[in-house]
């Protein structure tokens, strides 16, 4: 589930220091020393800017994204209870994903993470209100883009060779290939879970897509080591229809991962102070 996810980053955002001034101007002045910020985040605004040149967005556009970025802000992202539960709860998920134990194993640890932190009316709750908040505005995002930008969006530029559709699968079996064999059979059913859950479209065919994942991670770990870039292209095809069955379509898809990208995009935040910078900039021409 996307809030098990959630809940981990969450609590490394909460300890972000965003450094910047209430009155701090959208656009400084050229020469101007910046506001002072930790580096890590100097680093961060500058992978986000550099998506955001990416797309080319209009001046409307970057409207667009500024009020969906502000909505989802003002939603507020929940930190979870810092208690000595929930921080020996949050080390046994470390080291049992340091570890890659099984994933029904893995299960049971989320599910007492979620209970430390509350239910729907405590800060799981409020959590996936947050989350929920963040897939609508990403749903939103998406149709503000024209045909090039989803292009460029999901790697299909002229000079990406990634495999398309089929690239979480095939990215997946690469990273896969790291693994210790004693525990790949372990990260192949984890990994299999997570893409199930990521595109299944019908919950109830979940265990199915999750199944038929990890038989193609399977055959793909299979192949030779020395020919594994050269005949990972034969089974791109099957890996792109067992995706399709799961969202439904081709097309919906294709729409869950540009979803998926502007969803990353919207947790930072971040965001909308960028936004008005490049806005304020815009106007300005």
């Amino acid at each position: 589930m996307r809030i098990r996810q959630a809940v981990l980053v969450a609590a490394g955002s909460a300890m972000l220091v965003v450094g910047l001034t209430a009155g701090a101007p959208a656009a400084r002045a050229a020469g101007a020393p910046a506001v002072a910020q930790p580096i890590e985040q100097v680093f961060h605004d500058i992978e986000t800017l550099r998506f955001l040149g990416s797309l080319h967005l209009s001046r409307q556009q970057l409207s667009g994204f500024l009020k969906l970025a502000q909505e989802v802000a003002a939603k507020g992202r929940p930190g979870p209870p810092d208690t000595p539960e929930v921080r020996a709860a949050l080390a046994d998920i470390r080291q049992a994903l340091l570890e890659e134990r099984d994933p029904e194993g893995l299960d049971q640890l989320y599910q007492r993470l979620e209970k430390l932190i509350g239910g729907e009316d405590g800060e799981g709750g409020r959590e996936r209100a947050f989350q929920e908040a963040v897939a609508a505005a990403a749903g939103k995002a998406v149709n503000l883009l024209h045909a090039d930008q989803l292009t460029r969006l999901l790697g299909g530029g002229e000079d990406d060779d990634r495999p398309g559709a089929a690239a979480p699968l095939v990215e997946a079996a690469h990273r896969l290939r790291g693994v210790p064999a004693p525990r790949r059979a372990a990260a192949v059913a984890e990994t299999a879970l997570r893409l199930a859950n990521r595109f299944s479209k019908d919950v109830g065919r979940t265990g199915k897509i999750r199944a038929e994942l990890e038989a193609w991670l399977k055959k793909a770990l299979a192949l030779p080591e020395d020919q594994f870039e050269q005949q990972i292209g034969r089974l791109t095809p099957e890996a792109e229809r067992i995706l399709e069955r799961a969202a439904g379509s081709a097309f919906a898809l294709l729409r869950l991962r540009a979803e998926g990208r502007l969803a990353d995009l919207l947790h930072n935040p971040r965001l909308p102070a960028l936004l008005k910078e490049k806005l304020a900039l815009a106007e300005q021409q």
